[in-house]
């Protein structure tokens, strides 16, 4: 800081007595107030800076500045106070801290400039927030090391130090950023909560770099990445024992089993024992614990379901003895329930039709529901077989109706669970099909349809066999097809009088002549040849002949 005047801080009153005015008053109209004043920082150090141009100041060097500040407050602001470390200083910027302020509160901040002949306004206040202008810094510290089968990094909070922090480590996750060292692959990005990070596939030999960057959980707000760090992964050597390889944790609703892999035509005869580590405490190898029920076995898994906290996250490793010889570990792997368990289906999936309304209840996932909130349940309806017309249906309760079925139909149908603040959905339910009933109105229809056709048909077939006998009947009357018989047809010659069929009382009376004498009937045979004898009836007394068949010389005779 440069020196001030001797004469300063009197130069005022002395010019006051020696009547030259008020140097105050012409100071403000000669210096011209700071502008583009702003407030930035890392964590809970921050700096104000300005810009300052007077180009009617003579001798800027014995210019400096102050800025002061107040608390925003809705009804009444506080008053003014000198801002710590930004008194008198002869440079456009100012550190401080804000370990004294709230982070959250608004603040407001003014600067002016000062000479020995008077200050000048205030520049404009501005406003900030402690939380909002400050950024995450990088972490303290990132170290690696080396652990059988991978590499751990250790990263140390931005704050991990300070009393009073701008940010808490549990509000903070972490991004590491890693690739190979000379190498144009892209880089791996791994996100964590724990600042105790297992790296595993790594080749060895191979140099890798890394960068750290803490972000905040809820805001997303980004930090600033630490130094690059590069390390080597050591080569493995030939004389290596074999470990258990393939360490995963199985985890279905609240049953977790840790399962891994052994090579027995290396080691045959081996035993194996799970070791735990809670992720509050630090990874050393006087804090590993054997887990009970897990130590001295030869199956390939370990029932952890009793033995987790849901909230917790764990570090497991496997260990292998044979004999007398040292223990080999597996890889170590974490595992936190409440982010890495699988939620399953819902429990009990109950379906019914009522009145062509389709009800299905279900039962949210075994044992989760004092873990989850459940947003909502999912359903997924259709028709069997399956067809492109495939239904969604979402319900914040575990109770579906589906109207506007259309009947005789196979509906089919699956049920999960879905938990938005965890981010989490559950596995869908078997499908499950049932078929609405028949409609009795369609049925109905269909069968008077079919009823009227077969009425149709037998009134049709009858008339047929009544209209075909009367058509013949009237034709054959109406319009013979053929000759009269000959009978009818000889009995109605040209004359109207030889007709046979005329009324008796029409007929024409024929003579008749009886002949008693046998002898006089042969000789009227010869006598005429064409003439046709009548054989008389039992009834008749003699022969009978017409007229036209006797010849006058018969009567004669």
């Amino acid at each position: 800081m440069a020196a001030r005047p001797l004469l300063g801080p009197h130069l005022p009153l002395l010019l006051a007595v020696l009547g030259l005015g008020a140097p105050g008053e012409s100071g403000h109209g000669a210096l011209k107030p700071p502008t583009n004043v702003q407030v930035s920082g890392v964590n809970t150090n921050l700096a104000v800076t300005w810009a300052w141009d007077n180009v009617n100041s003579a001798d800027d060097l014995n210019v400096t500045f102050s800025a002061n500040y107040q608390m925003v407050k809705r009804k009444n602001s506080e008053s003014w106070r000198n801002l710590t470390g930004c008194h008198h200083v002869p440079y456009h910027t100012c550190n401080f801290t804000v370990e004294k302020l709230h982070f959250d509160k608004k603040y407001s901040v003014r600067v002016r400039a000062e000479t020995w002949e008077g200050d000048s306004q205030w520049s404009n206040p501005i406003t900030f927030t402690p939380n909002s202008v400050a950024e995450i810094g990088p972490p303290a510290a990132v170290d690696v090391t080396s652990i059988r089968g991978a590499i751990l990094i250790n990263i140390s909070a931005p704050e991990a130090k300070v009393k009073r922090k701008m940010w808490e480590e549990e509000d903070l996750a972490y991004a590491i950023i890693l690739w190979k060292n000379n190498s144009n692959e892209e880089e791996t990005r791994y996100t964590t909560s724990d600042p105790v990070y297992p790296v595993y596939d790594l080749v060895p030999g191979v140099t890798y770099c890394l960068k750290v960057q803490a972000f905040q959980i809820q805001d997303r707000k980004l930090g600033l990445f630490s130094p690059v760090h590069c390390f080597k992964k050591q080569e493995k050597g030939s004389e290596e024992q074999p470990v258990p390889e393939n360490v995963r944790v199985d985890a279905l609703n609240t049953k977790y089993v840790l399962k891994w892999e052994w090579n027995y035509t290396r080691e045959p005869n081996v035993t194996f024992a799970v070791e735990m580590l809670s992720s509050y405490k630090q990874m050393n190898e006087d804090n590993w614990m054997k887990v009970n029920l897990c130590e001295n076995i030869t199956t390939f898994e370990c029932d952890l379901s009793l033995k987790l906290f849901f909230y917790g996250k764990y570090h497991f490793r496997v260990s292998a003895a044979n004999g007398g010889r040292n223990r080999t570990f597996s890889d170590t792997v974490t595992f936190s329930p409440i982010h890495d368990t699988e939620i399953g289906p819902p429990s009990e999936v109950k379906v019914n039709i009522v009145k062509d309304v389709l009800q299905i209840v279900c039962s949210a996932p075994e044992n989760m529901s004092e873990f989850y909130q459940w947003s909502y349940y999912h359903l997924i309806l259709w028709k069997n077989p399956l067809d492109t017309q495939i239904k969604h249906y979402k319900e914040k309760t575990p109770f579906f109706v589906i109207q506007e079925l259309e009947a005789s139909t196979t509906y089919c149908l699956k049920v999960q669970a879905v938990s938005e603040n965890e981010s989490k959905s559950g596995s869908f339910s078997e499908a499950q099909c049932i078929t609405t009933t028949p409609d009795p109105q369609r049925f109905l229809k269909t069968w008077g349809v079919v009823l009227i056709l077969i009425g149709i048909t037998i009134l049709s077939f009858l008339a047929y066999l009544c209209v075909c006998p009367l058509q013949r009947y009237i034709k054959h009357i109406f319009f013979p097809s053929g000759k009269l018989p000959s009978s009818i047809d000889k009995g109605m010659p040209e004359s109207p009088t030889n007709n046979q069929f005329l009324l008796q009382q029409e007929e024409p009376t024929d003579m008749c002549y009886i002949i008693n004498n046998i002898n006089c009937k042969k000789d009227i045979l010869e006598i005429n040849n064409d003439s046709k004898p009548f054989k008389a009836s039992s009834r008749d007394s003699g022969n009978y002949s017409n007229e036209d068949e006797i010849t006058g010389d018969i009567v004669s005779a």
